[in-house]
């Protein structure tokens, strides 16, 4: 059985797989989605040949704890 989190997550890989960049721009490019049902955000940067995956910030947690996994 698949949980309300992995299909949420699915969903948001799948709009930053295609691209998606309307999605809010943090610290050095580092973009933003929230997810919709769960009190989570996921951190991510696009680079031209891949994209990486900062954090899955939960909302409960100090805000901007993951900036120090950025590049500077």
């Amino acid at each position: 059985m698949i949980s309300k989190f992995e299909t949420e997550l699915d969903d948001r890989f799948e709009l930053i797989r295609q691209g998606i960049t309307t999605f809010s721009t943090t610290m050095r490019g580092a973009r933003q989605t929230i997810l919709q049902r769960l009190p989570y955000s996921i951190i991510y940067t696009d680079e031209p040949n891949e994209i990486f995956i900062v954090a899955f910030a939960h909302h409960k947690r100090k805000p901007g704890y993951w900036k120090r996994r950025l590049k500077p």
